[in-house]
């Protein structure tokens, strides 16, 4: 806990203080948030819906007095304590930092194009037994995420993990002093965000700033090298200077996976320690390649702390699948839904194509997907790619929603000339599915439902989503004694 004074000296700003010894524990910035208005700095961020000060009176209201505000503010309150800086954004980053100076600590940094959170969320499972970990909540990987999850380090956490996500130049400069990793962990570079980047060199560059000053460095290098010379460069430039701990289904490294057996549902994973020569083995309740991945990852990290092999593969079986992540439910009318409705790009999709093939076991498939944004390629010819990643999968119905694909039918119908598929629908919006679809539509098939998150996808899950009806008995004590 600091004072309102102290942060004042962090952040460097202009204070008008009234009480110089508040006492600020929370840190807020959504007033809808709000738990301990005492304790409470709110920090009136700007973005482009919204302008934090126009929640100040609620706030006042509610009893809190510290406020982080730009330099025009000005206020008809007395009794509060202000804080005037030029950005916001930028002292609520300044404040993460210097606390974060305050921790001793090892610190796990996690970046990648996808794969951040799950490897995040199974480290914390994997690890909780030896360390008191303080982590990044859900996905806070953003500019204002990243230190929100930092200021939750406290004197009894003895390891961090936080995941720190980027989509143009020079944001990951802003997050590397918040997080201040000592562990770095590359999980992919894949598609994501890509029109914001000169080219894949640029943003893999961009994305390894984070590992600029860490002591240990873990990579898949399989995931480096069809990236092209310029990238594999990059990557040497920083593990030269590190002490690394790779993995490769294809070529040396210091796990190397030697085979992979999935049956009912698991998956053994079979390895080579090339420092002992040992041979090692997993198993995981997870047959998709994000999970097989993710989870040699963190195979990865657990041999880095020097946990035991024994160790290792009992924990590994209790891994479990994240919220919003493949979600596998029971749809109406016999049907599977598989809810990936939480970001969409190219290499998310392959991912949740390969598992849709996995799950249909000889039943009909459908991919209900949305627009996809920042892909960085032209739209004619990402309508193509979508088009022949669904059809090698031999997917059999295809239901595209957004207005970009919506405006791109031709393009679509076009590539799709063989007419691959049993149906292939248009919809400018979520609502216009739903409202002219039918539940009757779907019958004995595997549904993969993949959106970005603005599409509120979880509406259709929910829609399409077997409804479990409880009954309930009442027993009537009163007519019991009467009968008797």
């Amino acid at each position: 806990m600091y004072s309102i004074q102290q942060i004042a000296l962090f952040i460097e700003c202009r204070p008008e203080l009234t009480n110089t010894t508040a006492p600020i524990e929370h840190i807020l910035i959504d007033s809808r948030r709000l738990v301990f208005p005492v304790t409470t700095l709110f920090f009136a961020l700007q973005t482009e819906r919204n302008n934090g000060a126009d929640f100040i009176e609620e706030l006042y209201g509610k009893g809190v007095r510290n406020f982080v505000v730009q330099q025009t503010f000005s206020t008809k309150y007395a009794d509060v304590n202000l804080l005037f800086v030029e950005d916001t954004l930028v002292a609520l980053q300044k404040l993460a930092a210097t606390h974060r100076q305050q921790f001793a600590i090892p610190v796990i940094g996690i970046t990648g194009s996808n794969g951040k959170t799950m490897v995040k969320e199974w480290l914390n499972k994997l690890l909780q037994p030896y360390y008191n970990i303080v982590r990044s909540p859900k996905s806070y990987n953003s500019q204002v995420g990243v230190p929100l999850s930092v200021w939750q380090i406290n004197a009894s956490n003895n390891l961090g993990i936080f995941e720190a996500g980027i989509s143009k130049p020079g944001e990951m400069e802003r997050l590397v002093p918040i997080i201040e990793p000592t562990i770095g962990i590359l999980t992919n570079i894949g598609d994501a965000h890509n029109e914001s980047f000169k080219d894949t060199a640029e943003k893999l560059s961009e994305k390894l700033k984070l590992f600029n000053n860490v002591e240990t460095f873990v990579y898949c290098k399989d995931c480096i090298a069809p990236l092209g010379a310029a990238s594999v460069d990059l990557a040497q430039l920083i593990i030269d200077n590190l002490k690394v701990f790779s993995w490769s289904t294809l070529t040396q490294a210091d796990l190397v996976i030697q085979e992979t057996r999935s049956e009912n549902g698991f998956t053994k994973i079979e390895a080579l320690l090339t420092k002992t020569g040992e041979r090692v083995h997993i198993t995981i309740p997870f047959t998709d390649k994000a999970s097989l991945d993710n989870a040699i990852t963190c195979w990865c990290v657990m041999h880095l702390f020097s946990i035991d092999q024994q160790e290792i593969e009992q924990r590994m079986l209790q891994l479990e699948p994240l919220d919003m992540r493949m979600q596998l439910k029971k749809g109406v009318n016999n049907c599977q839904l598989i809810n990936d409705s939480y970001s969409n790009d190219l290499s998310s999709l392959e991912l949740a194509l390969d598992y849709l093939s996995q799950q249909a076991n000889g039943k009909k498939t459908t991919l209900i997907l949305s627009d996809i944004f920042q892909s960085g390629i032209a739209i004619p010819q990402l309508c193509n790619l979508v088009i022949n990643k669904v059809k090698n999968r031999h997917v059999n119905q295809l239901l595209l929603i957004g207005p970009v694909f919506f405006s791109h039918k031709e393009t679509f119908l076009k590539a799709d000339a063989d007419n691959a598929f049993l149906k292939i629908a248009f919809y400018s919006s979520t609502d216009a599915f739903m409202k002219e679809s039918n539940t009757h539509h779907f019958k004995d098939e595997v549904i993969l439902l993949k959106g970005a998150r603005i599409f509120e996808f979880e509406r259709i899950v929910h829609w399409l989503e077997e409804k479990v009806h409880q009954t309930v008995l009442e027993v009537n004590l009163d007519a019991m004694v009467n009968n008797l």
